[in-house]
C-alpha cells in the first residue's frame, strides 16, 4: 500500500497531519519515560516519530513510496543522497528502523531506560533537522 497525494487529501494537509503524528509520537515517548513503561513499545513509537517526519519531508517533496522499508529508501534516495541533511541522521533512521524491527518481531528485545531517553534525545534533534524542509508547516 502506497501513499498517493490527491486532490482528497491536499497537500499542506497531508504534510501537516504527518508532521503532527511525530510530535504527537514525541510526546508519547516522552511520557512513557515518566511512567518507566514498556520500553520496546516506547522505542516503536520513537522509531515511528523518525518514520512520521520524513514521511512529512517526502510529501512536501511530493514523493509517493510503499510502507514501511520504501520510506527507508526514500529517505536515503531524497535526503542523504542529495544531501538535504547530514549522513550522521543516516544512520540514526536505520539504528530506529533496525530497533522498529526489533521492537516488533524479535522475541524478548528489551530496551533500557537510558537508551531510550537517549534515542528521545537525538529523534529531537532529526525532527529539527527535518523541519527547514518543510515550507507546508510555515
Amino acid at each position: 500500500m502506497g501513499t498517493e497525494l490527491t486532490e482528497a487529501e491536499p497537500h499542506t494537509e497531508l504534510v501537516r497531519n504527518w508532521w503532527m503524528r511525530a510530535e504527537e509520537c514525541l510526546s508519547v515517548v516522552h511520557r512513557f519515560l515518566e511512567l518507566r513503561w514498556d520500553y520496546s513499545f516506547t522505542i516503536n513509537r520513537l522509531s515511528f516519530a523518525g518514520f512520521y517526519g520524513i514521511c512529512a519531508v517526502l510529501a512536501e517533496r511530493k514523493v509517493a513510496y510503499d510502507h514501511p522499508y520504501g520510506i527507508r529508501e526514500a529517505f536515503h534516495r531524497e535526503l542523504l543522497n542529495t544531501h538535504l541533511i547530514d549522513e550522521q541522521w543516516g544512520a540514526f533512521f536505520d539504528e530506529r528502523y533496525h530497533d522498529y524491527q526489533a521492537s516488533d518481531f524479535v522475541p524478548y528485545t528489551v530496551f533500557s531506560h537510558e537508551y531510550v531517553e537517549a534515542q528521545l534525545a537525538r529523534c529531537r534533534q532529526f525532527l529539527a533537522e527535518l523541519r527547514p524542509l518543510i515550507d507546508s508547516l510555515e
